[in-house]
This record gives C-alpha cells, sequence and structure tokens, in this order.
C-alpha cells in the first residue's frame, strides 16, 4: 500500500525547528535572569526642602479656588514632570503659620511627598505667619548643596522671630540657594518682597503663581539596569506561537505518518 503524502512543505518544516529552538533558547536564558546595563544621562534635583505656608492668608481666593489649592496644583504638575523625566529627587516638608513644624523628612519617596502636601494643605496652624522660624528649621538641617523654597505669599508678621536679612546671608555664606514661589493677586495682603530678597541674595529663583522645577536640574550620567526577564519570557511565548502555527499547517500530519 503507497504510503500517503503529507501536507508538509520544507519551509514549515524549517519554521517549525527554528521556533522550537529558539523557544527553548529564549526559556533558558528567561530562567538565568539576565540584566542588560548601560549608561544613560538622568536629571537629578537638590536635595530640597520646601517649606510650605498654612497660614490663615492663604485661604484667600484671589487665586481660584484659593491660593493653597492653587499651590497644590503648581506641585502636582511639577511632581508628574519628575515622574515624566524619571528625575532623581530627595524632597522635604515643613509647613509654618505661628510656628513651624516638620512634617516629612528628606525622602526619595514622591508619592509620600505628595500625600503629605495633600495633608498640608488643611492644616490649621493658627493665625501668624513665621517665616523666619520655618528657615532656621530647614537650615539646621541642610548642608551645602541643599537647596530651599518657599511656598507662600510672602507674609511675616512675627516681629520677634529671627532677621530675615541675617538668614539669608546665612544661607548664601553656606552655598544654600533659597528659592520662592509667590502666591496670590491681591497686593494687601501679599508681600513679595520678601521671598524676592531671598532668592537675589542666595542665586535662587522666583516664580510668582506659575512653577516648574526643571530650571534647577541638574543631569548626570548613571549606569540603568534593565531586567530582560520578561522581554524574553515574551519571545519564547511568541516563538511558540509560531511554532503552533507551522505545526497547524502540517507537521503534525508528517510526524504522525
Amino acid at each position: 500500500i503507497p504510503s500517503q503524502p503529507t501536507s508538509i512543505r520544507p519551509w514549515q518544516a524549517w519554521a517549525t525547528l527554528w521556533a522550537t529552538a529558539l523557544t527553548g533558547v529564549f526559556i533558558l536564558l528567561a530562567l538565568s535572569e539576565p540584566v542588560l546595563t548601560y549608561p544613560a544621562t538622568r536629571p537629578r534635583l537638590p536635595a530640597l526642602w520646601v517649606l510650605w505656608d498654612v497660614s490663615h492668608s492663604m485661604r484667600s481666593n484671589d487665586l481660584l479656588p484659593e491660593r493653597r489649592h492653587y499651590a497644590l496644583r503648581l506641585w502636582e504638575v511639577a511632581l508628574d514632570s519628575l515622574e515624566a523625566h524619571q528625575a532623581q529627587s530627595q524632597l522635604g516638608l515643613i509647613v509654618f503659620a505661628r510656628g513651624a513644624y516638620g512634617l516629612l523628612p528628606l525622602t526619595g519617596d514622591r508619592e509620600t511627598f505628595r500625600w503629605s502636601l495633600r495633608q498640608a494643605i488643611v492644616l490649621d496652624l493658627g493665625e501668624g505667619t513665621d517665616l523666619a522660624d520655618a528657615l532656621e528649621m530647614a537650615l539646621s538641617t541642610s548642608e551645602a548643596g541643599t537647596h530651599i523654597l518657599i511656598v507662600s505669599d510672602g507674609a511675616h508678621n512675627n516681629p520677634l522671630s529671627a532677621d530675615l536679612r541675617a538668614l539669608a546671608q546665612a544661607a548664601e555664606r553656606r552655598g544654600i540657594p533659597i528659592h520662592a514661589l509667590w502666591i496670590g493677586r491681591d497686593s494687601a495682603t501679599t508681600f513679595p518682597q520678601a521671598l524676592q530678597y531671598f532668592t537675589e541674595t542666595t542665586g535662587g529663583r522666583f516664580w510668582a503663581n506659575t512653577f516648574t522645577l526643571r530650571p534647577l536640574y541638574r543631569y548626570e550620567t548613571t549606569t540603568v539596569s534593565l531586567p530582560l526577564q520578561r522581554y524574553l519570557l515574551y519571545a519564547a511565548l511568541l516563538m511558540g506561537f509560531a511554532m503552533a502555527v507551522a505545526l497547524s499547517l502540517g507537521w503534525f500530519n508528517l510526524l504522525s505518518a
């Protein structure tokens, strides 16, 4: 009895053999958990203490819905930009009104910092604004190269606290730039002059109702590690699918002939 001809074609046989071999190779490589390392230029944000004004004047609605919420929205966008640029950062938070309180130490966890900001804007620490107290707290825990950023409508109304000019000069001598994000439009309840003085004296930046952290970026080349296991497993699945397609077109008939 003559044998039945098979429907396998040469290209189907080769496709099946190569797909089978590559499936095995990709699985073996995936089990070894390889890692690809390569140099990449990434932005880095200097260690940054954020001094956030939570005094009653930050509840004014000359910027809708309120100054404090307007400032938070600016920071949400800035934090999203840090994520998009994969920038490394160390952020800490000090809130101040009548007094100053450390809310979050310097941390690389941006989501924790974001959560702390959302909690900070609902705090009620009483009337009054003691910017000097907040600056003294930040300066006491800062080294050269650390930056300070004030988020405020600029008020400072505690005559018994330290002299702001002396604090600015101390920061300048220690190489600690002070930046400021001024919030507000009503000139009767905003005092940008003190904030501008800090930035001019220490070489910091001044923003008025707009904000971005990009001018503070420092770029450096670092070694980035990319785990390849997941991609190799995807490749093995793809080769397995190719093998199944080739088998369905006739290779199975050849094996069972």
